[in-house]
């Protein structure tokens, strides 16, 4: 059992929680830990937003919600929630109630009418404010020379309308951050195109053994130094989620908070292989639902196939590429990151967020003599017509020639099914 609690309690309850490494904190040691914060922070008539995820993450959101509104109502001026859903899809409103855990009953009751519950909407304009900028010298240092351009820190002008900003945010290994959480959720979950297409491509020059799963990285850097910017003072709830429980809960200022978070994610989110598959079926949830959330899937296996392997994605209920950007996929295709590097003044005016995406179905692979060499051969088996996989520079697999139960035949020791893939990473020993 890892606790931090007793650990942070040295230090003036910054951190108040703890996380355990075989088991999951109950709902009542959730609520406790909670209280304990309302009490330490206190937000009497204050006017509180509480930045949350959508429901493509695992979290007990009703859980959560019912107890920020106790813990919060009559004491604050109002509590509101923006879901920071970046370009996701946005959600409907049925999705919402469900996604909170608000009942018809509890609707017709008017319980929580004091409650506005926001969706990010990132293609429009008018929702962003400028908070500063982020000169080219300073982007120049925090990324190691990497990528060094003016960097406009603008966001989701709502975050600027409250005294007290909640962020509560799962923390996991992330594919183009290091790791998900904390002030993701600002920048990109609630940035501007500009920010999210900053932070994508930066993420996506990594190799992605040098980021997933690696707390300190240029990504983060660059996300933290934006949310410096942001007036209101600010509050981290960062759970650390499995498929079957909470198996911690850390909540204070942002780097004792989320680094808690993250230590516990290295030890509960990452599973190590002693050998490498040709052959690994990645079953995605039925949350992800286009292949723009599904790459987490093959991000988060793609390491422990051998080079040359197979990965095959399975998701019948996958039918697109991207809500926002399925048209634009489509037309550019997946490829590797050199790829976009060699070919960079065709593809430069393209929006960076989407190369980004591109890149992540194709990773750690070279462009030599005008001709690609992925290191891994991806496949869809997903409602996605074969043409557009050969378009899109995919292959293609008959999803109903696969049965999840027993995939492709007899197994054996040359193939793996990951199962509620995107969720753990896999690593291969030796990285």
């Amino acid at each position: 059992m890892l606790d931090t609690g007793k650990i942070s309690l040295q230090k003036e309850i910054m951190v108040i929680g703890k996380g355990l490494m075989d088991a999951f904190l109950t709902n009542e040691d959730i609520e406790d830990f909670l209280q304990q914060a309302f009490t330490k922070w206190d937000m009497t008539g204050q006017k509180v937003l509480v930045i949350v995820p959508d429901s493509t993450r695992i979290l007990p959101m009703p859980l959560f919600f019912r107890l920020i509104h106790e813990g919060l109502a009559g004491k604050a001026k109002s509590i509101d929630y923006l879901i920071s859903s970046g370009t996701y899809a946005p959600m409907s409103s049925e999705d919402i109630n469900k996604h909170f855990g608000i009942t018809p009953r509890q609707l017709a009751e008017g319980i929580y009418r004091d409650v506005n519950i926001f969706t990010h909407q990132w293609n429009l304009p008018e929702n962003y404010a400028t908070l500063g900028t982020i000169s080219e010298d300073e982007t120049d240092s925090l990324t190691s020379g990497m990528l060094k351009a003016e960097l406009p820190v603008r966001l989701n002008r709502k975050v600027l309308n409250y005294d007290m900003i909640i962020v509560l945010s799962p923390v996991s290994p992330h594919e183009l951050a290091g790791f998900s959480g904390g002030n993701k959720y600002f920048f990109s979950g609630t940035g501007s195109p500009e920010v999210m297409n900053y932070i994508s491509w930066l993420g996506a020059l990594h190799m992605r053994r040098d980021i997933l799963g690696v707390r300190d990285t240029s990504v983060r850097r660059i996300i933290d130094r934006a949310a410096s910017f942001i007036p209101a003072s600010k509050l981290y709830i960062c759970p650390v989620v499995r498929e079957y429980g909470v198996s911690g809960l850390f909540i204070g200022e942002h780097d004792e908070a989320w680094t808690k978070a993250v230590e516990l994610s290295l030890r509960v989110h990452i599973v190590y292989s002693d050998k490498r598959y040709s052959k690994v079926i990645a079953v995605l949830p039925k949350s992800y639902p286009d292949l723009w959330v599904g790459v987490k899937g093959l991000q988060k296996v793609e390491q422990i196939v051998k080079d040359d392997g197979e990965l095959i994605i399975y998701a019948p209920h996958v039918r697109g590429l991207s809500f926002a950007h399925g048209m634009l996929m489509e037309k550019i295709g997946y490829h590797v990151r050199d790829f976009f590097l060699k070919k960079w003044d065709y593809y430069k005016g393209y929006p960076l967020m989407v190369l980004a995406h591109s890149t992540l179905l194709k990773p750690d692979g070279t462009y030599q003599e005008g001709k690609e060499h992925p290191r891994i051969n991806a496949t869809l088996a997903t409602g996605i017509h074969p043409l557009v996989c050969k378009k899109i520079n995919l292959n293609y697999y008959n999803p109903l020639e696969i049965n999840p139960r027993n995939p492709i035949g007899e197994q054996n020791e040359d193939m793996l099914v990951v199962r509620n893939a995107g969720e753990i990473l896999y690593r291969f020993r030796d990285n």
